[in-house]
């Protein structure tokens, strides 16, 4: 059994506790549905409506189903037998939203396919290519993802669409308290509270956002009316390709 280091609560060959799992599980969901504001942006950033946004977010659920489901097979070239649930990449934002602008939704499609399918075939001989992607030329590569962000990213945190619009101090505070809750109780709280610290922040946000009107109830009614299982609607044109 691989050494613990003391500052885990548990380490990588040990098995939490049943309740501490469907926790952390339902935790890791939410932050994977985080990743679905990628899609939502890239809609928006080409003026979209609600409803085409919404079919978006609908279609690439089920790509991610079908694609994490994929993985987990380990039968020839297909998987790694592996459950590693698919996400929304930020690696493909930039890109993504440059096609976009340049020929809507049909051409970011096009270039998605042929990027993965680019991936799938690359994944079969990266292995022999290792010594030309050294930690520093990795380590990089991801920074320059980060930085990717850094714009959208802010312009959320603070409240703003345009550049030039004035700071909205409610987003500001609400944003700020989100962060330093999940710093606080990651950095500071005792015993397994560590663990969810994501979830914790998550609720807070939630909150916080009903109790400044950011998240109105109609929108928390929205959701509740909703059926649990439906079909996407057709408010996106899913299946037009532009290359």
């Amino acid at each position: 059994m691989a050494k613990k280091p003391t500052d885990l609560i548990y380490g990588v060959d040990e098995k939490p506790p049943f309740p501490v799992t469907l926790i952390l599980g339902v935790q890791h969901i939410f932050t994977m549905s985080s990743t679905l504001m990628l899609p939502v942006v890239i809609v928006h950033e080409i003026g979209c409506s609600f409803l085409q946004a919404q079919s978006m977010v609908a279609y690439t659920m089920i790509a991610i189903g079908i694609g994490t489901v994929l993985q987990s097979f380990r039968k020839g070239p297909v998987g790694s037998g592996y459950l590693c649930p698919h996400l929304c990449s930020p690696s493909y934002l930039s890109v993504s939203l440059q096609a976009a602008w340049t020929g809507g939704l049909p051409l970011m499609h096009g270039m998605t396919f042929f990027a993965g399918l680019f991936e799938g075939l690359f994944s079969r001989i990266v292995h022999k290519l290792r010594f030309l992607f050294p930690t520093e030329v990795t380590g990089v590569v991801v920074l320059m993802v980060g930085v990717s962000l850094v714009p959208i990213g802010a312009s959320k945190f603070i409240g703003i669409e345009i550049m030039g619009d004035p700071l909205v101090l409610k987003h500001i505070i609400v944003s700020s308290v989100i962060l330093m809750t999940m710093i606080g109780v990651n950095i500071w709280s005792k015993g397994k509270s560590r663990l969810y610290c994501v979830l914790i922040g998550i609720v807070v946000g939630y909150l916080l956002s009903t109790i400044t009107g950011m998240l109105p109830l109609a929108e928390w009614k929205n959701v509740m009316q909703a059926p649990l299982f439906a079909l996407p609607g057709k408010g996106v044109e899913m299946f037009k390709w532009s290359f």
